[in-house]
């Protein structure tokens, strides 16, 4: 009786209300309650975030669509008031182009992008309908300046069709194809194709630069785009270098300006193309050179160098930026080939490895640099003191 008596007392004090035991699953149910409160003034807070996003996505699509008839009902207007008598559809969709560029540039300050491409899909099916010309195929661009293609088809490679047929879907004013040597079959396939390219064919092999100096001497536009027959590039992907060269440059220059490589990892011509550039005082250009396709040029440029330097691409980047034009490196829409030009083909001089060839060249550039900015480039000499050995020193 004594001992259930003193169990019960240990009971009730465990129990009572000012005990430890007592107080333990009151802090713990107030954790719990102050976990769920906090729980669900988070879920009130993440369904606030949720539904905001909700709504400003709509709102972004009730106001996108809007944009959209604007562009189309702008490109109608336009295809309403252009001229008359204009039958090819390659002009017609030049002249929307021109009729693009005005409008887009007026409205938007951001390049070729998204927005850029579901706005000029819009412009150019109303002026198609407009003038009664599917048009909506075409890619409009983003200038008003004359804008013309030249590839160069050496190898034979039947990728050319490819890239004639991305070529096609922009709204240039013409396409000139440099060929030497090409088989009878894709000279039909040029010749005969949709895009309406220009083919100007030598009987014998051209170098990887002299079908360049060739197009750039037929090419009457202000922008000159320069591709390769086996390098394949979207058409979307082709517009910033047409920007770049709207916006005020003289070079768009393909390449990857903030790529950071181990020295170690790094090939000989990545670190010499690398090096002359920071030797120009062009760090921020990194391995962009004129080796690489697609690249853009304008008129000024081409005119100040002459179209003949382009047969020797370092050489022309190199003579370009002695004479002060703007460069700019634009992101490699492909990536480069090994050894950096993609080339396949050897120059006239067939006894000379390609690689041979491509280290003359960036030799011969350095060589011009040299001796237009001194022996030391533009690299300043701080640390030998050349005051100290002005007399000359003999040992006997």
């Amino acid at each position: 009786m004594k001992a259930a008596t003193a169990t019960a007392t240990t009971r009730a004090k465990r129990t009572a209300p000012g005990s430890a035991k007592s107080r333990r699953p009151a802090r713990i149910s107030a954790r719990r309650s102050a976990a769920g409160k906090s729980g669900a003034k988070a879920g009130r807070a993440h369904g606030r975030k949720a539904s905001a996003a909700a709504g400003s996505r709509a709102r972004s699509k009730r106001t996108a669509r809007p944009q959209r008839l604007g562009a189309r009902a702008a490109g109608y207007a336009a295809g309403r008031s252009a001229p008359r008598g204009v039958s090819a559809v390659g002009k017609l969709a030049a002249a929307a182009s021109r009729a693009w560029s005005r409008w887009w540039n007026g409205r938007f300050k951001s390049g070729p992008g998204r927005l850029y491409m579901q706005h000029a899909k819009s412009f150019m099916r109303g002026y198609g309908q407009a003038c009664g010309q599917p048009l909506s195929r075409f890619i409009p661009l983003p200038t008003e300046r004359s804008a013309s293609a030249v590839v160069h088809a050496a190898a034979g490679d039947p990728a050319v069709g490819a890239v004639l047929e991305q070529l096609g879907r922009l709204a240039l004013d013409e396409i000139i194809v440099v060929a030497g040597s090409l088989p009878d079959d894709l000279r039909r396939l040029v010749r005969e194709h949709p895009a309406g390219p220009v083919l100007i064919h030598y009987p014998e092999p051209l170098g990887y630069g002299a079908g360049r100096a060739v197009g750039a001497r037929f090419a009457a536009s202000d922008i000159v785009l320069f591709l390769e027959e086996h390098e394949p590039v979207r058409a979307e992907q082709l517009l910033p270098f047409i920007a770049s060269i709207a916006k005020g440059n003289d070079l768009a220059v393909c390449g990857m300006p903030g790529q950071r490589v181990p020295f170690r990892s790094r090939e000989p011509a990545a670190i010499l193309k690398e090096f002359m550039n920071m030797a120009q005082g062009r760090r921020d250009l990194g391995t962009a050179s004129l080796e690489h396709c697609p690249h853009a040029l304008s008129r000024r440029a081409i005119d100040r160098l002459g179209a003949a330097s382009l047969a020797v691409p370092p050489v022309a980047q190199t003579a370009a930026l002695l004479q002060g034009l703007r460069a700019a490196a634009v992101p490699a829409a492909a990536p480069a080939r090994r050894g950096g030009a993609g080339i396949r083909q050897e120059t006239a001089a067939a006894s000379v490895p390609m690689p041979e060839v491509l280290m003359g060249d960036r030799l011969e550039a350095f060589h011009e640099q040299i001796r237009a900015t001194g022996p030391r480039s533009r690299f300043p000499d701080r640390l030998r003191k050349r005051d100290a050995a002005k007399e000359a020193v003999t040992c006997e």
